[in-house]
């Protein structure tokens, strides 16, 4: 767990390591060309580094209710791992979620696997996206206004979210693709939307104006 920075003070280092992330790659940007080998290699190692360390931040951050949601998802997975039953019927596929890593991680697992589950998608559909300058897409979803904020209060829904973008990845696997857009709306029922518009694309996509 980071403990060792201030509650108070854990956002705040969040925005302004962000925007030492935006001031360096704006410097580096008029230092190297975008398609040399060697930009391609630094933009490969700088995303990999930041991909482990946003996990690690988020996910090892302290148990606390300062965090919004993550004090009342805390209680419930305290409660999972001494044998409490899932007695709610609102999200429940999110408390069944909750109920099986309680079999087998701690508390401070849970919200780490959990960050994972959150933030992995979207490296995955940047490099889908981007190939190798994935990166510069990646770092636009870190420094999203919404990112920090559906990582550590509205998880259930940043989780949705990024399973969505999970299955974008699989358009070429369509049962997989299937597979987590169920999987998002049953985590939020809001992604029902998007998953919907999606696929009306697919039954109809006319690119001639």
């Amino acid at each position: 767990m980071i403990d060792f920075i201030p509650l108070q003070y854990y956002y705040d280092t969040y925005i302004y390591f962000c925007f030492f992330l935006v001031l360096a790659n704006l410097l580096h940007a008029n230092t190297l060309e975008l398609y040399s080998i060697k930009n391609i290699k630094f933009l490969r190692t700088s995303g990999y580094i930041l991909l482990i360390l946003i996990m690690l931040y988020m996910g090892l951050r302290p148990l606390s209710v300062i965090f919004g949601d993550m004090g009342s998802y805390n209680g419930y997975f305290t409660g999972y791992k001494f044998g409490m039953p899932i007695t709610t019927e609102k999200d429940v596929f999110f408390h069944y979620y909750m109920k099986l890593l309680s079999y087998f991680v701690s508390n401070d697992g849970f919200f780490l696997v959990t960050a994972f589950f959150y933030i992995f998608p979207m490296f995955l559909i940047s490099k889908f996206s981007f190939k190798d300058y994935w990166f510069y897409a990646f770092l636009m979803f870190v420094v999203s206004f919404s990112f920090y904020s559906y990582g550590v209060n509205g998880i259930r829904n940043g989780l949705a979210a990024s399973m969505f973008l999970w299955g974008l990845c699989y358009s070429h696997k369509k049962i997989i693709m299937i597979f987590l857009f169920f999987i998002a709306v049953l985590f939020h029922k809001t992604l029902l939307l998007p998953v919907l518009a999606y696929g009306i694309t697919l039954l109809y996509n006319n690119n001639v104006l």
